[in-house]
């Protein structure tokens, strides 16, 4: 004879199985499998594909999804703690906060991550064609879409793992996507052009690119540049996002750029968004093939390469973790023939 739920409740079933049931629009699982005891838990969740995929965990490995939840390394308090690290002792600025907190919502919507040790390799193949195929709003996107979405995960695996918070392996068997090659190749952009371009942008702006132009920081470094980063060896760019502190020597035209966009108030942290509107509605005044705030630091590059900086020393100016990053601009310059008469940054 079935067991009487309480009035409040009411089955809960997957293909016609009974395997708990719901009570207040939370989903609870409600099995007795052979050689263990019941197991009655609420899986925490109001939404039905989210409980499913609680389900199909705790069905999977019923030991280690109840040691998971003891031990409150759920996916949750993982991201949760992980995102903390980020802030905190990653160093790495809000606006990337949040948009590792995206990325970490879209593995979650897939119903497949609940648990930091129970998600296997074919969980990750799964999310990953899920998400290719428009399983966030809706809108297919392309392999960098997804290699984000990616790389989220295994920096959050690799810190659980350094944390011994887990020793799930799973997403170390899954590799990035290739992305095809070539597409985002370096462009310096000529002095004739980004000269054009700056006479049209206002003060503040124009002062960002100058200073883009001089230094090759990338626009978050440059919007967290602060007065005491300007020393007499050059601009001082702070450890970040697991890169080293170092000082990128500058020219005194530079120096009062910077001093001059500090006095104004600096420029926002906003990934370039604001910076890249403004320099395609001045490039299109201006006749100029749109380039972007990015572009700026490969101009820096390439023009440190052409003028005899060593590839070691660009490397640190650049703050490039591998020197196969930098190697990219000689590739650049290979391409563009070795052009002389693109203009010096600032």
């Amino acid at each position: 004879m079935p067991r009487k739920l309480p009035a409040a409740s009411k089955p809960w079933r997957i293909s016609g199985i009974s395997v708990g049931f719901i009570r207040g629009g939370i989903y609870y699982i409600d099995r007795t499998l052979p050689g263990r005891p019941r197991f009655k838990r609420s899986t925490g969740r109001t939404d039905r594909l989210a409980a499913e995929g609680e389900y199909r965990e705790f069905e999977r490995d019923p030991a280690g999804y109840v040691q998971g939840r003891s031990r409150a390394a759920l996916w949750d308090d993982a991201v949760k703690r992980y995102l903390r690290y980020s802030a905190l002792t990653a160093q790495n600025s809000p606006l990337h906060v949040a948009r590792q907190a995206d990325y970490f919502a879209n593995l979650h919507a897939s119903g497949r991550f609940h648990s930091i040790h129970t998600f296997t390799a074919s969980d990750v193949r799964a999310f990953m064609a899920w998400r290719a195929n428009g399983g966030v709003g809706g809108r297919k996107v392309g392999r960098p879409a997804v290699n984000r979405d990616l790389a989220a995960l295994k920096a959050l695996m690799s810190w659980a793992r350094l944390e011994r918070l887990t020793a799930n392996l799973a997403d170390t068997e899954v590799p990035q996507l290739q992305e095809d090659q070539g597409t985002n190749a370096p462009r310096e952009i000529p002095e004739k052009d980004w000269t054009a371009v700056n006479r049209r942008l206002l003060e503040l702006w124009r002062l960002a690119c100058e200073v883009l132009l001089g230094t090759g920081l990338r626009y978050g470094e440059l919007a967290r540049m602060a007065a005491g980063d300007l020393r007499p060896g050059g601009l001082h760019v702070p450890k970040a996002k697991r890169r080293k502190a170092r000082t990128v020597p500058i020219s005194i035209r530079t120096v009062n750029a910077a001093k001059k966009l500090l006095k104004a108030g600096g420029v926002p942290d906003d990934a370039a968004s604001q910076l890249d509107h403004r320099l395609r509605v001045a490039c299109r005044a201006a006749g100029v093939t749109f380039y972007s705030a990015h572009e700026l630091r490969h101009t820096y590059a390439t023009f440190c390469l052409r003028s005899g900086v060593p590839l070691r020393d660009l490397q640190y100016r650049l703050g490039h973790a591998s020197i196969r990053t930098t190697e990219k601009y000689l590739h650049a310059l290979a391409a563009q023939g070795r052009h002389r008469n693109v203009g010096a940054p600032l």
